[in-house]
């Protein structure tokens, strides 16, 4: 007989579609993900307000263009026919080498890309570099994958 199960890994985005992005930027985000990364900021330099600034951070993309994190589906089945799907996370780094950029690099490098990111986003120009950029957050403050 075959193998028992096979197991499938899918990143999906979730997401709206490119046209309501695009207006919510022009209308909304563009304003407010300048105030969410100045707050995230100002939390940042307190040691109380780090775990409040991580989220901030990482909700930049979601604030300037709607833009959610990926998930991954694990779908396993069995040689009974049955199917289980389940979502996870990326695997992350360990948490020490995490920590360690944050402290050294990740907290200083992160504010100023997201306001470069901001700044190109004033002009139709600059846009499609921005938003990589936004996208990268996660990455830029504490190498966070996915």
């Amino acid at each position: 007989m075959a193998s028992a199960t096979e197991t499938t890994f899918v990143d999906t985005r979730r997401s709206p579609n490119l046209l309501i992005r695009l207006l919510w930027f022009l209308f909304i985000g563009w304003w407010a993900s300048f105030i969410v990364i100045t707050l995230a900021a100002l939390v940042n330099l307190t040691v109380i307000g780090i775990p409040l600034g991580f989220w901030l951070v990482n909700r930049v993309p979601q604030t300037a263009t709607l833009k959610l994190d990926r998930a991954r589906h694990t779908a396993s089945a069995g040689a009974d026919g049955s199917t289980v799907v389940t979502v996870s996370n990326v695997p992350q780094r360990p948490f020490w080498q995490r920590a360690l950029w944050y402290l050294l690099v990740g907290w200083w490098l992160t504010f100023i890309a997201l306001y470069l990111a901001w700044a190109l986003c004033l002009t139709i120009i600059g846009m499609p570099l921005a938003f990589p950029i936004f996208s990268a957050t996660g990455k830029l403050l504490t190498l966070k994958r996915g």
